[in-house]
């Protein structure tokens, strides 16, 4: 059996309200903007809870259990299989050409509670309208947490996810486990990698009480497992158990690691830069280390607005908030940069789309050129915008590619595919542009804010972009002669 699963926006929304998960990883267009998901993305809860409504089940689950492999998109299409076992059906959920979540759910009468269940708390504490904001190192084994839960919007909730009200002790449940996860503990940077919930059998109630329990922490891979039990009034209502990823705080460069990883001295002093894709990662890092030697830098981001007025504190750095894909948008800066600043020394494009694994299917092939092409329009439109300044200045393009290039895998055909393109078009460049100094920089994965999310021990790999961007502004001040040059990097993000 298959079908097909689209959650939008409005429907995420709704189960934000449902469960009180207001983390917002889901519910923030900017925070989310910030993550390497680049996006909002839906609560793993929802996505289980659409995948029971297609479920063919006679009587009501009463237990699921979830891995998370990957994030659910809201306006994404996902497929659906779905197969019989002996205690119930197995719903898988795929997106682009990759299983992202599956769930088991068991059929049947509800389990008894536990002979040892204890008694529900006193004195619990009232609901959380923020998230928690813990540190890893602030989550201990043995650490206990409770508190009152209220759901709302349940009928709402299973009218549109085509749940039959058998189904409510479970899905009062999975509210409860997201609001846990995305609420307490981890709080703002949980994220689900398995749930499995218990509903027992009980009448609905006004509001809840909870008692949970951090089982386990492992620091290195950041993975934190709760165990939680819920009443109704004094009798047992579910239990959780819950594995979720700790995300690491997303990787900004500040001044004063910029200005440790730069030579002294304002060697760009006078000059002029613009750089596309400013306020995250390794182009937020070049922007600040532009500026620090002495350039003024025109900085260009889309929607990370916080970041972008941190860096226009700099007195040397001016950000404008624009999509550079778009002509208009490109042309209007170009003339105002020709206006106040007469000149362009330095075209910097770092921006890309979004960032996901993926591979070549047949579901797949509109994602994957539909990346090519707005990886294309981020850099071509740029150039053709800024071609008459820097051929007054005879200056230089920098364009930032990949390491992808070099060992392409199965996970990135877009990826590798796009800056195969953006390459051989800055090439394409030096014929029509022979006084231009045109620079490819093949970078290796850095610990941004863009990458995959990472544990402690993958970003310990990972290289500094920081030492990147201080290379990189080295390489843009050194003499050399017109034409293209490919400046390769080693994995610690020096040049080779």
């Amino acid at each position: 059996m298959s079908d097909a699963i689209v959650l939008n926006p409005d429907l995420v929304g709704l189960f934000a309200r449902a469960s009180s998960d207001h983390n917002p990883l889901h519910t923030s267009v900017e925070y989310a903007r910030a993550t390497a998901f680049g996006r909002p993305v839906s609560h793993g809860a929802l996505a289980v809870l659409a995948v029971l409504g297609r479920l063919p089940m006679a009587v009501s689950p009463s237990r699921v259990h979830a891995v998370f492999r990957d994030a659910v998109y809201p306006d994404a299409p996902h497929h659906l299989t779905v197969a019989a076992n002996e205690d119930g059906y197995r719903g898988d959920l795929w997106a682009h050409g990759q299983r992202v979540l599956t769930a088991s759910v068991q059929s049947g009468v509800a389990p008894p509670p536990a002979s040892n269940w204890p008694s529900p708390p006193d004195a619990p504490s009232p609901m959380r309208q923020a998230p928690r904001a813990l540190t890893l190192d602030e989550i201990e084994e043995g650490m206990e947490f409770s508190g009152w839960y209220t759901p709302a919007h349940l009928d709402e909730l299973a009218f549109r996810l085509g749940l039959d009200r058998a189904v409510l002790p479970v899905a009062t449940a999975m509210c409860w486990a997201s609001y846990l996860a995305g609420m307490e503990v981890p709080g703002r940077q949980g994220l689900l990698a398995s749930l499995t919930v218990t509903a027992h059998e009980h009448r609905p109630v006004p509001r809840y009480r909870y008692l949970c329990k951090v089982t386990s922490v492992d620091r290195r891979f950041g993975a934190v497992r709760v165990q939680g039990r819920l009443w109704a009034d004094q009798r047992p209502a579910a239990e959780v158990r819950l594995e979720t990823f700790f995300r690491p705080s997303a990787r900004v460069v500040g001044l004063s690691e910029t200005r440790a990883a730069l030579p002294a001295g304002g060697a760009l002093r006078g000059r002029v830069a613009v750089v596309i894709g400013a306020s995250r990662g390794l182009g937020a890092a070049t922007t600040l280390a532009l500026a620090e030697q002495g350039c003024t830098v025109v900085g260009v981001h889309h929607m990370s607005t916080a970041r972008a007025a941190e860096l226009g504190r700099h007195r040397r750095i001016e950000m404008h908030q624009g999509d550079a894909s778009d002509s208009g948008f490109c042309h209007t800066l170009a003339k105002h940069v020709r206006e106040t600043y007469g000149r362009t020394d330095f075209l910097v494009c770092s921006a890309g789309p979004v960032l996901r694994p993926t591979r070549l299917t047949a579901e797949t092939t509109e994602l994957i050129t539909g990346h090519v092409t707005a990886a294309m329009r981020l850099v071509a439109i740029p150039v053709a915008a800024f071609s008459p300044l820097l051929d007054a200045s005879s200056g230089t393009l920098l364009v930032v590619s990949s390491q992808v290039l070099d060992n392409p895998g199965p996970e990135w055909p877009h990826h590798a595919a796009a800056k195969a393109a953006l390459e051989h078009l800055v090439r394409a460049q030096c014929p029509a542009h022979p006084d231009w100094r045109v620079l490819l920089a093949r970078l290796p994965s850095l610990d941004t804010d863009l990458s995959t999310p990472l544990t402690v021990l993958q970003r310990e790999r990972r290289a500094s972009p920081a030492a990147a961007a201080a290379t990189l502004v080295t390489a843009l001040h050194t003499p050399r002669a017109p034409g293209c040059a490919l400046l390769e990097f080693d994995e610690s993000g020096a040049l080779r």
